[in-house]
Order: structure tokens, then C-alpha cells, then sequence
């Protein structure tokens, strides 16, 4: 649906939201955009695991999530950070519903190819009818990143694979990651503009790497999916990295503005 404008915050940007980022949203809001929000969380659950004595492990950006880190996680997700989220919001007069992807079925997941990763899924059906529902009235989504397969049983979802599909079962206008630098680096430089094709081959070819891996890919999928511009930016209101399908300027950097 047109108008929607999705939203994912890294664990890292959950620390650091400024004054100007509620501004932004009151500005969208007032102009009419529905908004959904998606946040991560990795940092808190390694501080978590880390106290613990819990090993911590990932691999291709994508933590190995064993039957105690999934426990870990979903403290974390679905009862620290996105209750201080809602929090949050409600201080600066936003009306939220925090959420996480086991309420109606959100988010069902099967879980991925590589077994190696214990409880990860990657998302195959969102529910978008119950978002609509709650978009309609007025609410904004706050959505932790767990999904729940076919047997109920729980899965940690990467969170910006979780935005991504999000964003394309709304068919969203504008999906935002925010992370902590900003944007996507290929040759020392932010890549300005791109499309999907040209940032899969900077993955296969080992340009891009790490955490920033499911981030591109599934900005991948989000722009095939009728989404029309991916950014991966540190700053709500610049563009950053832009991914969309007719692309631009493939080596510039950051000056374009949302």
C-alpha cells in the first residue's frame, strides 16, 4: 500500500536517537504516512549472552542462535528493547503497539538452509492484513524480530531481513535501515545509488561483507518485491545508500536527502 514507510533501527541506533528523528517522524505523520518500525538489538543481547557466559557466534552477519541464545534473544527483543521502544514513542506522543512476530502469526518463518545456525529463520509469510488493521487505526507497529514456523516454534529473525519482507508484503514506498555508519562501502567509498543486481555482485565478488551482508540482501528483496527505494543510511533524514530499480550514481557518496 502506498504511503507506508517502514523503518528498521539497529541496536546500535536504538542508543542514539536524536530530537530530529521524532521530528521527522511527526513530519511524515502529519503528511499522512503510515509507519511501521522493525528494531534490532544485537548489541544487548551480546551483553546479555556475554554475562552469562554464553558463547557468542555468527557467521555470514547472522548470529548461530542456539536453544539458549534464542531465550537470551527473546528477552531482549521482544521484553527489554521493544518495551522501552513503545516507551519511547509514547513519551513524544506517538500512539504504538509494540509487537513481536509470534502475535497473530506476524511473522511466519521456516528456518534457514544452513543448520548451523541452530534457530535462525528467514521470514515466508507476513501478515499483513493485521498490520493494515492496525495501520488503519491509527497505530504505529513496533515490531521485535522473532517469527514462529509452522510447529510454533520460535525463531530469531535477523531484524533487517524481517524489514525487508515487512516492507514488501505492505509494499511500503520508502524502507529505511539504520545503522551506525552511513552507508554501503564498496572501494573505500558510499555507494550513492544502485540497484539490486549490481549490489548482489558486490557481494559475490567479497566488496561487501559481514552484518552489511543481510542488509543488502534483503534490500534486494525488498526492492523485487515492489518496494520502491531501499536506503541504508546512519541518519533518518539523508538518503545514504540508495537501492532502487533504475539506480543512479554508483560511485558517489553521501549528499542526497529523503
Amino acid at each position: 500500500m502506498s504511503g507506508t514507510i517502514v523503518i528498521k533501527l539497529g541496536g546500535n541506533a536504538l542508543e542514539k536517537i536524536e530530537p530530529a528523528f521524532f521530528e521527522q517522524i511527526k513530519d511524515w505523520q502529519n503528511a499522512g504516512k503510515r509507519l511501521v518500525f522493525v528494531h534490532g538489538g544485537g548489541p544487548q543481547i551480546d551483553e546479555l549472552l556475554t554475562k552469562l557466559h554464553v558463547d557468542i557466534e555468527k557467521k555470514n552477519g547472522l548470529r548461530v542462535t542456539s536453544r539458549e541464545v534464542l531465550d537470551v534473544a527473546t528477552m531482549v527483543l521482544a521484553g527489554k528493547i521493544n518495551t522501552q521502544m513503545v516507551l519511547k514513542f509514547a513519551a513524544k506522543g506517538f500512539q504504538s503497539i509494540g509487537l513481536n512476530g509470534s502475535d497473530n502469526l506476524l511473522l511466519r518463518v521456516t528456518p534457514v538452509q544452513d543448520k548451523a545456525l541452530g534457530y535462525v529463520g528467514t521470514v515466508d509469510r507476513v501478515n499483513a492484513n493485521f498490520l493494515n488493521m492496525l495501520l488503519d487505526q491509527g497505530l504505529t507497529p513496533v515490531i521485535a524480530p522473532l517469527g514462529v514456523d509452522a510447529n510454533f516454534q520460535l525463531y530469531n529473525v535477523n531484524a533487517d531481513i524481517a524489514a525487508c519482507h515487512i516492507a514488501g508484503a505492505l509494499q511500503a514506498e520508502k524502507l529505511i535501515l539504520l545503522t551506525d555508519v552511513p552507508g554501503v562501502f564498496a572501494h573505500q567509498r558510499v555507494i550513492q545509488e544502485s540497484v539490486p543486481q549490481m549490489m548482489t555482485d558486490y557481494i559475490d565478488r567479497g566488496i561487501i561483507i559481514g552484518g552489511m551482508i543481510p542488509k543488502v540482501k534483503g534490500a534486494v528483496t525488498a526492492v523485487n518485491r515492489g518496494v520502491k527505494s531501499v536506503h541504508i543510511t546512519d541518519k533518518l533524514h539523508l538518503s545514504g545508500t540508495a537501492i532502487t530499480k533504475k539506480g543512479g550514481d554508483l560511485n558517489g557518496s553521501i549528499d542526497g536527502k529523503l
